[in-house]
Parts: C-alpha cells; structure tokens; sequence
C-alpha cells in the first residue's frame, strides 16, 4: 500500500468507526458524504436530538451510553454545542460498568468542562473516589482528568489525595502523580512548599521513568527559579552519568541512542544553570565531552543531542572554552563537520544553526572561516529559504573583510542565478549588496563591476526605490572619479557585457537599463572591448527592446552622444528615428528624433562644437540654422497636437526622473514644439535681433579683450524675455580643482566662479556675494547663467529662448 493510499485511508468512514456500533457508522458515513455545510449541520441537529432522546431513557446500558459519549465528542469536534450530555458524561464517570467506560466519561468532561461549570463542582466526589480506589486504571484516569481540568475547588479537596497516590506500587501511577502536583502548582504557585518534596523525591525514584518524568517537571520550575535549587545540579548529573554507563532498561533505546530525551532535558537544565553562573564550567565541559563521544558515529536522535551540547558549549565563558579546548586533544566543535559536509538539508539545518551560536570565530575549524564551505551548502540548498536564512547568518559571522567578500563572490552570484523562487533571490541579493556596501569607500573596479553583475541577476526582484538608490550611487561614484578612468572603462565593459548578453525575455530593473544607457552614452570611447560603433549598434538594439517610452529617449540621448563624440553613426539609425520617433504621440520621442535628424544631417556642424564649443556663430550661421530648422520641422505629421507626457509618465513611468525642462501652469496650457519659437513674424525679428546683438557684444569682447559688454540691466530685461529654464544643483569640487586659480586675495566663491568660467567658457556679467550673472553664446541663441553659491552647494539656473539650446547645453556640460 503507498503512503498516499494510506493517508487517504485514515480519512475513511470505516477507519473512523472502528470498532463502534453500526448506528454510529452510518452517521460518520452521511456527515462525511455531506455535499455542503447547511446539509452537514441539517444532519448533526438531527443526530443530536436523536441523541438527547436516547440518552434521556431509563434504560440505557453502559455500553449504548459508552457509544452515544464518543457521537457527542465527534460532534463537538466539528463545531457543535453538545452541553446536553455533560451530566451524561458525569454520571459515567460514576457509575460506569468497568475502567475503559468512565475513561471516556472523563474525557468527554475534560473536553467540555470549563472553569466557571457549574457541573464542575460535582466531578470532585467522583474523582476523590477514584484516586482511593485499589484499582491502578482509576487512580490513572482520575490523574489524567486532574491535568485538564481546572475548578476553584479542586486544589482543596484533591490535593492531599493526589499526595498519596505518589506512594503507590505502580510506577505509572507515580509518574502520572508527578504531571499532577505539577499542575496543581502551576494553578496555585503557593502550594510548592507542600508538593516540592515529593518532586524532590520523584528525582530518587527506584524506576527510571518517574525520574525522567520528574526531569521535564523540573525543567519548568528551573527556568522561574533556578538560584533557589542549586543543590540539585550534582542530581541532575548523576542522572545523566546513569543513562551514560546504560544503567537504563533497553526499553529506552531509541534508535541506538539510550534515553535521548532525558539526555536532551539534562542538558537543558545543565544551560539554565550556566546561564545564571551557577555550577563549575570546567565540570559541565567535560560532562558534554563524554556526551558527545558516547553519540559519535550515531545517528538520528543522536543529532538532537550533539545540537544541544553545541548550545550548551557557546554559552561558556570564550575565553575559558578557548583553554579548555586548547588542553583537549579535540575540538568538540569538530563533530559539526560532517553536518555540514552532508547532502542531506536538515543536517545542515542543524551544523548552521549550532555555527550561528558559536560567534567566536576562533573556535571554528579552518575550512570554515574563509566561508566557501557555507557556500556550497547553499548552492545546493539554492530554493530552501530556511537553511539559506541560516547560512547568511553564518556568513555575517566569517565575512569580515573585503578580502573574504572577494573569494566567495563568484559562488554567491552562480547561487542567485541558479534560484528560481523570487524571496531566495532577494534574500541572497540583499545579503550580499549589503555586505558590498560597507566596502564602497575603498572602490576599486571589481567593486563596481560586481555591483553592476549582481543588480542585473536579481531578476528585477528588489525594491525600486532600493535599486534607484544604488544606481544613483553608482553614477555619483562615476562622476566622482576624476584621478583616472579605471572606474569608468570597467563600468562600460560591464555594460557592454550585459547588454551583449541580454535577451528580449531578461527582466532587468528600467533604472538599471537606464543607468547603463547613460553610462555608455557618456564613456563608451574608454571601453577596452567593443568599439563605439559597435556600442552604438548594441544601444539601438536595446532601445528597440525596450518597451517604456522614457527608457528609449533614454537610449536614443546616449546614442547621441557617441555620434557627436565619434562623428559617425550608424545607417540604421536614421531610418529607426523617422520610422519609430519622428511621428510618435510622445512629445519626447519626437523631439529627439528631430535633434538627432539635424545633428546627422550637418556632422560639420557637431565637429565645430566638439573642437571649438564657445566660439559664437555670426548671424549667416544663425540664419542658416533657423532656415534648417524651419525646414524640419514643417512636416504635416510633426505639427500633430501633441499629448501631455506627463500624464503618460504618471501611467506607465512611475520610476521616471525629472525632466531637464520644467513649465510653469501657463506654458502647460499653451503647448509649444521646437518651431513655436519662429512661427510669429514679429517675435521671430524682436528675438533674432536680441540674439544677434548680443551675440555681436561676444565677439567683439573677445577681440577687444573687455570685461564685460552685456549690462547687469540688459541681463535682466533678456532674462525676462527667457520662457524656457533649466535648475539644478552641484557640488562645488575640492580646492585640487581650481588650485590654478588660486590668487592670495581671493575667496573660495571668487576661486570657483574662476573654475567654472574656464570648464563652461561663459562671460561674467556681474557678481554679488554669493550670486553670479553670466551667459553664454550657444549655436543660434544664448543661455542666461546665474549661479548661487552657498558652499559646498552650487545651485545653478539656466534660461533660454529656445528649449533645444538649454538641452544642448545641459548635455554639454553633463548637467
């Protein structure tokens, strides 16, 4: 028969009633074949008013009543009030015929009876009987009522009956006398000066049983008031050294190991004394020494007992243990090995949790401290949450060092792809993003490329404001790196590797994906692996991957910069922008498909701004460029109404960043494209002739080699007139930066202004304390700087006339 054909046979009706009357299978035979609860509760009144009529006839036999007792008890099992047959049971208890049927009158009281029955009360008679009684069963089932129930009354009227029976000839009355003082104490804590002698004396019992009965009943007192019994350890451990030498009936063997429960219960109450400092640690120790060797090469019920010394032994002294261990010829925490070392999960359950006790690394065997073998238990327990949550814990233990970190990684990341249950993903991932984390300030390239590998195998499964945080980490940690690009060159292999990698169905987090965009848009000339061309290809095939709007602008930024950097781009690229960019409904998509359309339709143009970026253009070149773009943007379809791309972020981007381009409530309700600037004739002359004089002033400043040209009053009318603006913060550089700068009567503000006019090629206009007008002349139109310095912050705002000149200038200069 197999084990499923068996369990499903206990659940039958014939398995339920056997041994019972024919009235009472039929019944079990119908409540089970119920198709619904009202037609179960139809049948179980039913029955019971059958019951109730029955039991109530002058009649009845102990037996009929015998049957009708064990109806009401599967009744009340399934959740129907049966109080009808309390005085019935009672009255069983009484008068029953033999032993077996006042037991089931017991059982049903103990079921049934509460505190506060008023039928209580007439149980106590009966019970008084039967503790008196010559007949062992009586005295037994009256001390098993005892531990069940609970009345007022009970403690003075059973008491000194319960006492006696402790001097009966049979032992299972005595220990079944043991559990009852014990509850009667545990009701009444006052009586423990009445029954501790006897408690006491069930320790020196003749039979074995009642001692190790007495055992767990000490165990309990112990743990409230262990420093009033300190007299007792010798006992306990002249107990445990009889199990030890087999001084113990065969009976208690259990799987080759003698009385593993007892043993277990000593060393427990071996702990409570050693956690209170009582007893020598010296004699504990080397009373588990003999436990353990009289268990070695055992199995089973043997593993409880080695788990309970390892606890006992990680609650010594370290400094003690270290030199008990130091003069023994073996490590006891040895035996541990083989747990860890096995196949089988529960055994390794076990060695885990004993590691986890035993904080003192000092004490562990070699193969353990470097934590490949903790490890390994992993790999192969990869979807057991509960050996894996031990084993981290272990790990936080002999994972100290950057060094120890670096000569697991490998194995951990292998784990976290070979699980398949998202919370041993997370748990692994964490554990180990955590343990990288307290390592970040001595970066080094396998720090980044290990945080970018392990972001990318957690399957999407951590928190998104968790993998925002460390995304944006890692950015800061890249723009931060200004000794040398090893940083930079490892995070753009990484990337390339990962995107070379990756398939259509790989669920990666969109702040990941996003940062590597950025990332490779931003250094893929330093890549040691792939040519930017080659990046390029790879980032115009992720962007067709990705489904999220945001994410291929994203994209489509990173492409820009590598064709601006590289001066060529791609064939495929400009067929992908007119096709999937230059028509869409998203207001975005379509204003960089346009930027990128212009910049590859003059790549002379995109030179001069890579070798000379500051050089301002005269009005021809101005005019030539406005006529370009005029001449892009007057296609029909791009004219299009466009939607608002902030309710569509709202929808479908919850975890987009903020737009560079932010619009006050009266630009939101009037919508404008790259071409509204020039669509007006009058504002067209009124701005190109602003821009030009002021682009003239520029020219004319750098040939003449004045200070300044534009006024602090024309600054402000032009920045007025200025409807598109830009905000953001920086973090002013260390003194190392701008040290060139320096001048012995110059502040810190003065020195950093210095440095940023040299890195952006800007015209001051004026300065005042913390604040600073500049502008900067920018292809066809000007961007307005004003800088605030409250150190070590510089908040820095930007205005144009053009949306596309800010872009440009924002993506210049990394901003």
């Amino acid at each position: 028969m197999t084990e499923s054909t068996l369990h499903t046979s206990y659940l039958q009706s014939e398995y339920l009633v056997s041994g019972r009357s024919r009235n009472f299978y039929k019944f079990i035979k119908k409540v089970t074949s119920a198709k619904t609860k009202a037609e179960e509760y139809d049948l179980v009144n039913n029955e019971l008013y059958i019951l109730s009529k029955k039991m109530g006839e002058p009649d009845v036999t102990s037996t009929d009543m015998n049957e009708y007792l064990i109806e009401l008890i599967h009744c009340s099992l399934l959740g129907y009030n049966v109080d009808m047959g309390l005085i019935y049971a009672i009255m069983t208890t009484q008068s029953g015929d033999t032993p077996a049927q006042r037991r089931v009158g017991y059982l049903v009281c103990t079921l049934l009876l509460n505190k506060q029955h008023d039928l209580g009360i007439m149980l106590i008679n009966t019970l008084q009987r039967d503790l008196k009684s010559t007949n062992y069963l009586d005295n037994c089932a009256a001390l098993n009522a005892i531990c069940y129930m609970d009345h007022l009354e009970m403690a003075d009227h059973l008491l000194e009956p319960t006492m006696k029976t402790m001097e009966s000839s049979k032992q299972v009355v005595r220990k079944k006398g043991v559990y009852a003082l014990y509850w009667f104490y545990r009701r009444s804590p006052n009586l423990l000066g009445q029954v501790e002698p006897l408690l006491k004396a069930a320790l020196l019992d003749k039979d074995i049983s009642v001692v190790f009965a007495a055992l767990e009943i000490w165990k309990a007192i112990l743990l409230e008031k262990v420093e009033l019994y300190q007299d007792l350890l010798p006992r306990f451990l002249q107990i445990h050294q009889q199990i030890l030498n087999k001084h113990v009936q065969t009976g208690f063997i259990y799987h080759g190991v003698l009385a593993p429960w007892a043993q277990i219960t000593c060393l427990q109450i071996y702990d409570i004394y050693l956690k209170h400092n009582i007893g020598s640690q010296k004699e504990l120790f080397d009373f588990v020494m003999k436990c353990l060797s009289a268990v070695e090469n055992k199995v089973d019920a043997a593993y409880a007992i080695i788990f309970e010394c390892m606890k006992l032994l990680s609650s010594m002294d370290t400094v003690l243990l270290s030199n008990l261990i130091c003069n023994n010829d073996d490590n006891p925490f040895y035996i541990l090995d083989p747990f860890l070392k096995a196949k089988n999960h529960t055994m390794n359950y076990l060695g885990l949790t004993a590691l986890t006790r035993l904080e003192s690394i000092e004490l562990w065997h070699d193969d353990w401290k470097d934590g490949f073998l903790v490890i390994n238990i992993i790999l192969s327990c990869v979807d057991d949450v509960v050996v894996i949550s031990k084993a981290l814990a272990v790990l936080d233990i002999c994972v100290t060092t950057e060094q120890t970190l670096y000569l697991i990684h490998e194995n951990m990341m292998q784990s976290i792809r070979q699980s398949t249950e998202d919370i041993t993903i997370l748990s692994l991932s964490q554990w180990f993003l955590n343990q990288m984390d307290k390592y970040k300030d001595n970066m080094n390239e396998w720090w980044i490329k290990t945080m970018i590998m392990t972001l990318a195998i957690t399957r999407n499964t951590l928190e998104d404001d968790d993998m925002e945080t460390r995304c944006a980490t890692m950015k800061q940690i890249l723009l931060d790196d200004m000794n040398d690009t090893k940083l930079r060159t490892t995070a753009v292999d990484s990337m390339c590797t990962l995107l070379t990698s990756r398939s259509q169905n790989d669920d990666l987090s969109p702040y990941l994906v996003q940062f590597a965009f950025w990332t490779l848009g931003e250094y893929a000339y330093l890549s040691t692996e792939d040519t930017e061309i080659k990046i390029m290809e790879q980032l115009q095939k992720h962007i067709m991957l990705v489904q999220d709007p945001w994410l291929q602008v994203c994209g489509l930024q990173a492409v820009k910069r590598c064709v601006i950097r590289s001066k060529c781009y791609l064939s495929s690229l400009e067929s992908i922008l007119k096709t999937d960019f230059l028509h869409s409904v998203i207001s975005e998509k379509r204003e960089i498909a346009r930027e990128m359309l212009m910049l590859l339709k003059d790549m002379e143009f995109v030179k001069n701004i890579q070798t000379r970026p500051n050089i301002p253009l005269n009005d021809k070149s101005i005019g030539k460029k406005l006529s370009q773009k005029q001449e892009i943007q007057s296609d029909d379809d791009i004219q299009q109404e466009e939607e608002s791309f902030s309710d569509f972020q709202a929808q479908s981007n919850p975890y987009r960043g903020k737009k560079w381009s932010e619009r006050t409530d009266d630009q939101k309700k009037k919508k404008w494209s790259m071409s509204s600037l020039y669509e007006k004739k009058e504002d067209q002359s009124i701005e190109t002739s602003m821009i030009s004089s002021l682009i003239d002033m520029e020219i004319k400043d750098q040939q003449d080699g004045n200070d300044t040209i534009m006024t602090t009053d024309e600054f402000g009318s032009f920045w007025l007139s200025c409807q598109h603006e830009h905000k953001c913060q920086l973090k002013a550089p260390s003194s190392s930066h701008y040290h060139q700068f320096f001048q012995q009567e110059d502040d810190d503000r003065t020195r950093i202004i210095r440095w940023l006019q040299d890195q952006w090629r800007f015209n001051v206009v004026d300065t005042v304390q913390q604040e600073c007008l500049a502008y900067k002349a920018l292809e066809q139109d000007l961007v307005l700087i004003h800088l605030k310095l409250d150190l070590p912050f510089i908040y820095v705002t930007l205005r144009s006339l053009s949306p596309s000149t800010l872009y440009q200038f924002t993506q210049l200069y990394h901003l």
